[in-house]
C-alpha cells in the first residue's frame, strides 16, 4: 500500500490554460518541482494526476495538469490537499530522526545573513513550541529556532541554511 505526504494544497486556478496556483511547504519545494506525478484529494482518496508543467511566477507556484485544458476542469481540483508518495521525496530520505519536519538538516552548514558562517548544525531537537538546531557556533553549541520566518534560504544540494536572527540571539 502507498504512503502519501502532504506537501501543500491547490489554490485557485491561473490563467486560461487550466493552471493552478499552489501552496507547497518550503521543505518540499524541490521534490514539487522535479515530480512527474502529483496526487491531490478526491473524495477521500489520493487521484493520481500527471505533471504537464509546474513553474514559478513570483510569487506563485503554478502547475498544468495533463488532460486538464480549461480553468473550468481546474477549478473541480482547487482546494484540495496536494500529496507526493513517501518514496518519491527526498526529504524523507534524508530525514533521520522521527517526525522531525527539519530533522534532516543535521550535519549542514549554518550562516547568518550579517555574521557569515557559523558552524555545522550538530543535530535538531525538538521542543514543544518548534525544533532547535544545535549549532557549533565558535566552540560551544547554541540553540537556534527551525523557524520559517528566520530561515532566509535552505538549499540541500549545498547542504547549506541560511538564517536571518534577531540581534543577541547569538550571544545567548
Amino acid at each position: 500500500m502507498e504512503e502519501y505526504v502532504q506537501i501543500g494544497k491547490t489554490q485557485k486556478t491561473h490563467g486560461v490554460r487550466g493552471e493552478l496556483r499552489v501552496g507547497v511547504e518550503e521543505i518540499y519545494l524541490d521534490d514539487f518541482l522535479q515530480a512527474k506525478v502529483l496526487f491531490l484529494d478526491v473524495q477521500g482518496r489520493q487521484v493520481p494526476f500527471f505533471v504537464e508543467q509546474t513553474r514559478e511566477v513570483s510569487p506563485h507556484l503554478l502547475c498544468k495538469l495533463e488532460e486538464v485544458d480549461t480553468p473550468e476542469a481546474a477549478r473541480e481540483l482547487t482546494n484540495r490537499p496536494l500529496y507526493l508518495r513517501r518514496k518519491d521525496l527526498t526529504v524523507g530520505q534524508e530525514q533521520p530522526k522521527g517526525d522531525l519536519l527539519f530533522g534532516f538538516v543535521a550535519g549542514y552548514e549554518a550562516f547568518e545573513q550579517t555574521a557569515g558562517r557559523l558552524g555545522p548544525i550538530l543535530e535538531v531537537l525538538e521542543y514543544p513550541q518548534q525544533e532547535m538546531a544545535v549549532v557549533d557556533y565558535q566552540g560551544r553549541e547554541v540553540l537556534i529556532p527551525l523557524h520559517a520566518d528566520l530561515i532566509q534560504e535552505l538549499d540541500r544540494k549545498k547542504k547549506t541554511i541560511v538564517w536571518q536572527l534577531p540581534a543577541g540571539l547569538l550571544e545567548l
